[in-house]
């Protein structure tokens, strides 16, 4: 008898979209609850998973989290074991290319080698990378307007039409670089081999860094106000952060709280268009020259203890749910020991996508590429791809 499956989801949650996409693909099946915030599903869900985020999965009554654990179960293999499936072992082969990340600069990549007919395997945390915690784009060729999850999507379906191999979920811990062989070192305990590497690795959000912030992960603090803002209609909730995604995520959270407090440490680092929109928001108030020092509560987000700067006073905030958006990291720590980076922690190449090493190329926002923009990142990717190509034949 197959394991029953149900998924809560809301309609325009990236991450829900992802976990469908991975039972649809084994073709299992699933039974989806769509939640809203005031709803009493909502109350439901977070009854019987503990969670406050979507998706949540429940395997035979079992909560197993999130998408995130969902991909991580998928990668070592322990989803399949649950579902009744058999496994195939991608790290029985060696590879023509490998590519770590699947966002705009790692898929463009993955279509140009599989293209020139490379033995491809890509390897990835999630699929889309850091679209799945941006709105939208307006300056994508051939779109005046797109939702960054219908722009995933349609990579997502163009990059399947090619053979190539995709392990998705899985953590990198070490890259290994020969002459001739690169090693790719997984936490999941799994070695990967190509003759070449190209690292897409991407940007992760940056943490605040205090107290409170990692255990309420998913309990009122979060990083995508595109994912979770409609969970908090009517509450009162707190922005981290003075650039474009802070705001931008004020203005998400303005359609659905009661009130938002935004806190920005200095002076505001966004486009004016979108300062000038936010300054309009009645339900938001903006604290310059504020800092969250601690998120408090016990199993969800209950209030945050700020610093005014000016007068280094100190004072609590009564609040549900808190949304970081202080920046972004390059996803570089599997690479620190074989790669130069720089001080940012970006990956130092050329204007070829070179890294130095042997074999070894980077694209999109990992890389010191000055401008951080989804063409230029897939760009990047496919200069990568034709690169790797080049050094694979000029080998033989």
């Amino acid at each position: 008898m197959p394991p029953r499956i149900e998924i809560y989801t809301q309609k325009h949650c990236p991450w829900c979209h992802r976990a469908k996409a991975l039972f649809k693909k084994k073709k299992i099946d699933f039974e989806e609850t769509m939640v809203k915030g005031d709803s009493p599903d909502w109350d439901r869900m977070i009854e019987r998973t503990g969670g406050r985020t979507t998706p949540q999965i429940l395997i035979d009554g079992e909560a197993i989290g999130g998408y995130t654990e969902l991909a991580a179960m998928n990668a070592q293999g322990i989803l399949d074991e649950k579902l009744g499936l058999r496994r195939e072992k991608a790290y029985a082969l060696l590879y023509d290319v490998m590519i770590i990340g699947l966002g705009p600069a790692g898929m463009t990549a993955a279509i140009y080698a599989s293209r020139k007919g490379l033995k491809t395997l890509v390897l990835s945390k999630d699929v889309g990378g850091q679209l799945n915690i941006t709105a939208g784009l307006e300056n994508y060729l051939g779109y005046s307007y797109i939702e960054a999850q219908d722009l995933i999507t349609q990579f997502e379906e163009h990059v399947d039409r090619f053979d190539m191999t995709k392990v998705i979920g899985e953590d990198i811990v070490t890259i290994e670089i020969g002459e001739t062989i690169k090693v790719v070192r997984t936490e999941a305990g799994n070695t990967y081999q190509g003759r070449t590497l190209i690292v897409a690795s991407g940007k992760v959000p940056r943490p605040l860094g205090i107290p409170g912030e990692d255990h309420l992960l998913g309990k009122g603090v979060a990083y995508c106000a595109t994912c979770d803002a409609p969970f908090y209609k009517n509450k009162v909730v707190a922005v981290a952060g003075g650039g474009n995604s802070a705001l931008e995520a004020a203005g998400d959270l303005d359609r659905f709280a009661k009130k938002v407090y935004l806190l920005v440490r200095g002076d505001f680092s966004a486009d004016q268009i979108l300062i000038d929109r936010v300054q309009r928001m009645k339900k938001v108030e903006i604290l310059k020259g504020h800092e969250p020092l601690e998120i408090l509560g016990k199993d969800k987000v209950e209030g945050v203890r700020i610093k005014n700067l000016s007068d280094s006073s100190e004072y609590l905030l009564d609040i549900s749910g808190i949304f970081v958006e202080v920046g972004l990291l390059p996803n570089t720590g599997f690479v620190m020991d074989a790669l130069d980076v720089n001080e940012a922690g970006e990956i130092v190449i050329n204007s070829q996508t070179e890294t130095g090493a042997p074999g070894v190329f980077a694209a999109g926002d990992v890389t010191n590429v000055r401008d951080k923009q989804v063409i230029v990142a897939a760009g990047e990717g496919a200069k990568a791809a034709l690169r790797a190509h080049e050094y694979i034949m000029s080998k033989r």
